[in-house]
């Protein structure tokens, strides 16, 4: 009785310490131990192949870039604002993204599918360009090692320049469609 036990509490301690490791997911809501990370994506530090420089900084429009978390309280309570800004500029030439900073890709993807957030999220599509779009967007070294985040930031981008930045969420739509129309 007592090998019996042994045994079984090895085996336990055993799957504990593989769980915490490297996890286990079953189906697509279920995940034990370790969470995926998106730091374990080998970085490349030169936008020009990104989706982000060929599909938004190569173009001739105004793009607005919000940097969020699943996480931040603020970032969720401005986003029906920005759904708003983004819906009023439908027919212009503006594109609106979004860039999180979440380190937990089932969160992410759980949070998207939810369509609380209407901008075209670019993480995913650009995960091996991760640090050297947030270095961009902090006027830094493409290679340059990120160490901390203002979240929600946004961006006002045109021509491969930053126009304005805005760090902290915004309180009303006019904050944010006074500048938008002074660039357009």
């Amino acid at each position: 009785m007592k090998k019996t036990l042994l045994i079984i509490g090895g085996i336990l301690i055993l799957a504990i310490v593989y769980l915490m490791n490297f996890g286990i997911q079953i189906g697509d809501n279920i995940r034990i131990g370790k969470q995926n990370d998106f730091h374990e994506v080998k970085q490349k530090y030169d936008l020009n192949g990104s989706k982000f420089n060929t599909e938004y900084l190569e173009n001739d429009q105004l793009v607005f870039v919000n940097l969020w978390a699943t996480w931040c309280k603020p970032c969720i309570e401005e986003m029906p604002l920005l759904n708003t800004v983004k819906q009023k500029y439908a027919s212009k030439n503006i594109q609106f993204v979004s860039l999180s900073i979440d380190t937990d890709s089932v969160k992410l993807v759980r949070f998207l599918e939810s369509k609380k957030f209407e901008f075209q999220d670019i993480t995913l599509d650009n995960l091996e360009y991760k640090t050297a779009i947030l270095n961009f967007l902090d006027n830094k070294q493409a290679d340059y090692k990120i160490n901390s985040y203002v979240v929600p930031t946004s961006y006002l981008i045109k021509g491969k320049k930053i126009i304005r930045t805005f760090k902290g969420g915004f309180e009303n739509e006019s904050d944010l469609t006074s500048v938008i129309d002074a660039v357009l």
